[in-house]
């Protein structure tokens, strides 16, 4: 019914799951940069929202709006767990998990391009998963873009598994509501 009012299919994702028990049962076989430092806090914090926006990179402007997204972070408290991965000290990786009734949602995931492909999302994402173990979660989820075939490998050597997908709609003529509507 969208489609034929001229609504186009946007960012389609995946949503993974995966049980903490699989995800240590199928733990990464893949060498890990021995310079590889991980972090993990409880809570934001600003040495955390820092640490997002130079993993994320971009010009001053983008890593300025990922910090202040970062500090937004700051209200979940101790159920968020900000992950910060450095390699010989630059910022090479990041990620975050809240905490939620048993389950922990993994989200900001982000490689520095620098460091792709040395283990540095691998090491974060186990990261979180083992704190999350530790506060008593038996299970996590994250969503990936379907056209991202690097993260879905990694997330599924992690044990993860494709549940479920959804996507947005939006106007092919932006600022045009279709017929109809």
């Amino acid at each position: 019914l969208l489609a034929a009012r001229g609504y186009e299919i946007e960012a389609p994702v995946h949503v993974h799951t995966c049980s903490l028990e699989r995800a240590r049962e199928d733990g990464p076989t893949r060498a890990i940069d021995p310079g590889l430092r991980v972090e993990v806090r409880e809570g934001i914090d600003e040495a955390w929202a820092r640490h997002y926006g130079a993993a994320h990179g971009g010009d001053d402007a983008a890593r300025e709006r990922t910090e202040a997204y970062g500090r937004m972070l700051q209200v979940l408290a101790g159920d968020a767990l900000g992950v910060a991965a450095s390699v010989d000290g630059e910022p090479a990786g990041v990620g975050f998990g809240v905490l939620d009734q048993g389950w922990l949602g993994i989200f900001g995931m982000g490689t520095a391009p620098t460091f792709r492909g040395r283990g540095v999302a691998t090491a974060v994402v186990r990261a979180l998963l083992e704190r999350a173990a530790e506060r008593g979660a038996i299970g996590a989820y994250l969503q990936v873009e379907t056209d991202n075939p690097v993260a879905i490998s990694l997330y599924e050597g992690l044990g993860f598994r494709r549940d479920h997908g959804y996507h947005y709609r939006v106007s092919a003529t932006p600022g045009v509501l279709p017929s109809g509507c």
